[in-house]
């Protein structure tokens, strides 16, 4: 495991999230030589990445006649396909996280927790290489109990192999970042189909993380990624909800006006 950086796919203003989005990123990456990696012999090319971050809700119990909430606030669980048998507890209040093996469930219901379908965050997608960097290419989705998914945008995960130290791998991470933004592809009329937005490393903030990079300081980064995702989402459909309603009101002010004799 090396560095690794986060990127949110950006599109255009009054555009909102599709899989045609996925193919125009990996069109990017084919035209930047990158090769789609498997993970087993016979898996299918490149699907073999998943992490999953769910917002842990506190649960009210009674304590001598008296409600009262349980737990810590903002406590998220993250859980990645390469590390199956671990998640990470990342409380951002605090600033800590928390390796949790096996017992992760026991502990949730130690300190009353459960899960909040509404704010279930996965990112899944395709691994590819390049060099010594690995680029994983992930769709996020947001699904709440009872529903289907919700589409959240676009991710791109690069990371160098070779370093573990953040600092020692800024500056080769920002150069594989800035050729990498050059090949982002445009329509036919010339424009651009959308942007890469490199997400600041919140990493520093958190206190007793190890040394070198590991999954807990990529926890850290895909929780922050998630509620990103989210609210540029929730943005998004507030913009769309206040112009439908500016239409109604206009065209009901229309309606509404005498006609003239």
């Amino acid at each position: 495991m090396g560095v690794r950086w986060l990127l949110r796919w950006r599109l255009p203003a009054g555009q909102t999230p599709s899989p045609q989005d996925e193919d125009v990123l990996t069109r990017m990456l084919d035209a930047f030589h990158c090769k789609a990696q498997r993970d087993q012999p016979g898996s299918k090319a490149g699907y073999s990445y998943e992490v999953k971050c769910q917002l842990l809700k506190q649960e009210t119990v009674n304590v001598s006649g008296v409600k009262q909430t349980a737990g810590m606030k903002d406590v998220w669980l993250v859980q990645t396909s390469e590390a199956k048998q671990t998640g990470y507890l990342v409380h951002r209040a605090e600033r800590m996280v928390l390796e949790v093996g096996s017992e992760g469930s026991d502990l949730m219901e130690k300190f009353n927790y459960k899960s909040r379908g509404k704010h279930t965050i996965t990112l899944t997608g395709k691994k590819f290489s390049k060099g010594d960097f690995v680029i994983r290419l992930a769709s996020a989705t947001q699904v709440s109990e009872g529903s289907t998914a919700t589409a959240l945008g676009h991710v791109l995960e690069v990371e160098y192999t070779p370093l573990l130290c953040p600092e020692a791998a800024a500056q080769i991470g920002s150069e594989f970042l800035e050729v990498l933004a050059a090949f982002t592809p445009r329509g036919p009329d010339g424009r651009s189909l959308g942007s890469l937005d490199l997400m600041k490393q919140p990493i520093s903030q958190y206190s007793g993380l190890p040394a070198t990079y590991g999954f807990q300081h990529a926890a850290v980064q895909y929780v922050d990624m998630a509620i990103q995702l989210v609210h540029v989402a929730a943005s998004a459909q507030g913009r769309a909800g206040s112009q439908q309603a500016d239409g109604s009101a206009a065209q009901g002010g229309t309606s509404a006006a005498p006609t003239p004799r």
